[in-house]
């Protein structure tokens, strides 16, 4: 059974705290791999200041070289909304059944988690990893005992992608907060000026 990480998000830019985060994941729990999904069109949220296609160049700049790490396209490249069932279920068809599924979520994002389509399905498809978020409890929705979460409580990860746009828009250095390969497409592109 192969053990495969899904780390969703709009990446607007990927930072240097997404990367740590994945990669205590993937150590911790024993990932064979962990799979970054950039958002395409988001249903709940505004739209992403970067484009989808930049958003995913930075993602694969940001991965090059990590043998653990890769990324799909399969989001950015949808014309409608992005919805995780259906990402995960594409996943599931490519990867084949004998793979289990760990989705890795911020515990912000994870306490909206009645608001998603076919959210019951969803953890009933992952595994999920809950990251521990300043100011945001965690709470379990009223789940069966097929459903499985791990709460992982990570330290030390005070990086924001709304700080890093808005330190960017003020002309101030971001280069230890992002890798240097996105720091130079950012700068490149002129992303978030």
């Amino acid at each position: 059974m192969k053990k495969i990480g899904l780390f969703g998000g709009t990446f607007d830019p990927i930072h240097n705290g997404h990367l740590k985060i994945a990669g205590i994941v993937q150590r911790k729990l024993g990932l064979n791999k962990v799979i970054f999904i950039p958002a395409g069109i988001l249903p709940h949220k505004a739209q992403s200041q970067a484009t989808a296609k930049d958003r995913l160049a930075m993602v694969k700049l940001s991965l090059r070289g990590k043998k653990k790490f890769t990324s799909t396209k399969y989001e950015t490249n949808k014309k409608s909304p992005s919805y995780s069932i259906e990402t995960v279920r594409y996943l599931k068809r490519k990867l084949g059944h004998k793979t289990e599924f760990f989705f890795i979520i911020g515990a912000d994002a994870f306490g909206e988690i009645r608001t998603w389509r076919r959210w019951q399905e969803l953890l009933r498809l992952c595994c999920f990893v809950v990251i521990n978020r300043p100011g945001y409890k965690i709470t379990l929705p009223n789940k069966s005992a097929a459903v499985k979460v791990i709460m992982l409580r990570i330290t030390g990860i005070p990086i924001a992608a709304t700080t890093i746009r808005k330190k960017i828009n003020k002309s101030q250095s971001v280069n230890k907060l992002v890798p240097r390969s996105v720091y130079a497409y950012i700068k490149k592109h002129k992303l978030y000026e």
